[in-house]
C-alpha cells in the first residue's frame, strides 16, 4: 500500500492485560479532565475529539453489545461520533438519532423489527428514544451510557460505564470495563 504507514498502539497492545480497575480509573480521570464544564450536553466534545479516549470508551461500550444485536442506535449529543466509534469496535452498522423538541435528526437508518443496542453519552439521552423504537418496531437488546447523572441512578436495565461524583468528577461504576 503506497503512502500508508501502519501504526501500532504505543503500549504494545497490553492495554487490556492490565487490571480492569486501573483501566477504569484512568479512563474516568481522562474523561473528568477533558469534560468541559458541568455535565451539560456540550461536555462531550473535548473527549470525543481525542482518539485515545474515544477509542477506550468505544471499546468499553462494545463489550456490552450482545452478539444477537444487529445495529447500534446512538442517541443524543455526539451521537454520530460515538455511534461511528462503537460501530468500528463492534463491526455493526449504526444510526445516530438526535431529538430537539419535536424535530428529529438522523444519520443512517434502521430496518423495522431489528434488535438494537442503544447507546448515549448520558442517561437522559436514552429517554428520548421511546417513540423512535415504537415507530420502527425495534427490539432493544441493551441500553448503555458513558455516564449517568449523579442524582439519577441508572436502572438495572441500563449499563452506565461511569457515574458522576460532584460537578465534573467522573468515577468508574461497579463492574465497569471488565475486558477479558
Amino acid at each position: 500500500m503506497v503512502g500508508m504507514v501502519a501504526h501500532s498502539h504505543p503500549d504494545g497492545g497490553a492495554l487490556f492485560d492490565r487490571d480492569p480497575g486501573v483501566i477504569a480509573t484512568e479512563l474516568a480521570a481522562d474523561l473528568s479532565a477533558t469534560w468541559i464544564g458541568p455535565l451539560a450536553d456540550e461536555g462531550h466534545e473535548e473527549w470525543m475529539s481525542r482518539p485515545s479516549t474515544l477509542r477506550r470508551v468505544a471499546a468499553a461500550l462494545a463489550d456490552g453489545v450482545s452478539p444477537r444485536e444487529t445495529r447500534i442506535v446512538c442517541v443524543g449529543p455526539g451521537a454520530e461520533v460515538l455511534g461511528a466509534a462503537v460501530s468500528l469496535a463492534t463491526g455493526l452498522s449504526f444510526v445516530a438519532v438526535a431529538v430537539h423538541g419535536d424535530a428529529e435528526e438522523r444519520f443512517g437508518h434502521v430496518y423495522d423489527g431489528e434488535r438494537v443496542a442503544v447507546i448515549g453519552v448520558r442517561l437522559a439521552a436514552a429517554d428520548v428514544l421511546d417513540d423512535y423504537v415504537r415507530r420502527h418496531a425495534l427490539t432493544v437488546g441493551s441500553v448503555q451510557t458513558v455516564v449517568t447523572d449523579g442524582d439519577r441512578p441508572a436502572s438495572p436495565e441500563i449499563r452506565a460505564l461511569f457515574k458522576v461524583d460532584g460537578d465534573v468528577k467522573i468515577v468508574a461504576s461497579e463492574g465497569t470495563l471488565q475486558h477479558g
